[in-house]
């Protein structure tokens, strides 16, 4: 029988979300909702948004909303693909987005002279200065890759941080293939959500993540799709793990069902222990929140960083109305309100003019600790916790809250 017969999908639902990048000018404004819904299909082995934000819905509002993805590894990376010898010096590198620009622009300083990458508005027609990756991949979809945009390819295409964004994914991939040359290769690179899974951390989610990958999974994703693997890589972070694929197309099939069975049993089982922890887990941390508002009525709670990690936490956990402020540097947030709990945004001087006693750091792990340096003045009265599950001797997680009125 076949195994799509014997196992169903597990789904997680979480209903009520609001756009992390939809900040809000006043507490009245009211933020547009939408449900989520995170899906283990086990049948084509992949975990992905079933329920999903609407493409427009997610667009930044805002030309200052900035997206950063990890670079440290990038060096390495690129010294690896130059000494395996498949590129020369006239060979056609091609970057995807304004996320693969720093990579083209390292392989252009090792003197690759056939360097670039797609332009927003010469090759993909956009024509707003407010967009993110979902709005290239609708106009990457368009692209007339048979006649206007016949000469545009690549003996390297570089596509970082983009395939956990895709609301066409078919039809994504159909076009990679079509803008790389006949032998050549594609370098793919997403995060590796193992560890949040690992973990039972539910920060991971995130609205304008629609798939999350493993390396198997994404392995999964590669064979059916006819992608042959060069060489994979991990590269290790905090957070999250960043996942290298260099690939070439193939004509050959791989049975992924039979190849990829028991990953997809173990799978179903971590992804179900997932689901079943989550609601003990809500329970805990809104009563470690609520207890110690019961025993410290008159202390402000704060959450530094208005990105997407603090909206799923605060979200989830349901904890808008326990948090009193959402620190953010970033001076063109700190006159709106975060759009997950109508908390109003102000700077790292909140620390002190409020006698914030709490502050929660939902930033991502690798600039925690130069947060609390910076702020070492408040910790005399201030205790610093981490949202994220991550093991840390110097930050604690959040749940020793409960420490303090114990």
């Amino acid at each position: 029988m076949p195994l799509q017969n014997k196992l169903k999908n597990i789904h997680i639902n979480f209903n009520g979300c609001v756009a992390s990048n939809n900040f809000l000018k006043t507490f009245n404004s009211k933020p547009q909702k939408f449900n989520l819904t995170l899906t283990y299909d086990i049948e084509n082995f992949i975990i992905k948004l079933t329920k999903k934000a609407s493409i427009d819905l997610i667009k930044p509002k805002y030309n200052w909303i900035k997206y950063y993805e990890p670079e440290d590894h990038l060096n390495n990376l690129i010294n690896k693909i130059i000494d395996m010898k498949i590129l020369n010096k006239e060979s056609s590198i091609l970057g995807y987005s304004f996320k693969d620009i720093s990579t083209v622009d390292k392989f252009k300083n090792r003197g690759f002279k056939n360097c670039k990458t797609l332009h927003p508005k010469n090759h993909l027609n956009i024509k707003t200065s407010n967009y993110g990756v979902e709005t290239i991949e609708s106009h990457f979809n368009k692209m007339d890759l048979n006649n206007k945009f016949k000469n545009i390819r690549a003996d390297l295409f570089i596509v970082r941080h983009t395939f956990e964004h895709c609301y066409n994914l078919k039809k994504f991939i159909h076009q990679t293939k079509k803008i790389v040359n006949k032998n050549k290769y594609v370098l793919f690179e997403f995060p590796d959500c193992s560890r949040y899974f690992k973990n039972f951390d539910y920060t991971m989610l995130w609205e304008e993540h629609t798939y999350y990958f493993t390396i198997k999974t994404f392995e999964n994703l590669l064979f059916d799709n006819h992608f042959d693997i060069v060489f994979k890589k991990k590269y290790k972070y905090p957070l999250e793990d960043s996942i290298v694929f260099l690939v070439k197309k193939k004509n050959k099939k791989i049975n992924t069902k039979k190849r990829f069975a028991e990953d997809r049993k173990r799978f179903l089982n971590i992804f179900k222990n997932y689901k079943l922890f989550l609601k003990k887990d809500i329970n805990e941390t809104h009563k470690i929140f609520l207890n110690y508002k019961k025993k410290f009525p008159k202390n402000k709670i704060s959450i530094y960083g208005a990105g997407h990690f603090t909206s799923t936490f605060v979200y989830v956990y349901k904890l808008h109305k326990f948090i009193d402020y959402v620190i953010d540097d970033n001076k063109n947030k700190i006159k709106y309100y975060f759009p997950t709990g109508k908390i109003k945004i102000v700077s790292s001087s909140a620390l002190s003019k409020n006698k914030i006693s709490i502050c929660l750091l939902g930033i991502i792990p690798n600039n925690q600790k130069k947060v609390i340096q910076k702020n070492k003045k408040f910790t005399k009265y201030c205790k610093f916790f981490t949202i994220f599950k991550q093991k840390s001797h110097q930050i604690k997680h959040y749940k020793n809250i409960n420490k303090l009125y114990e």
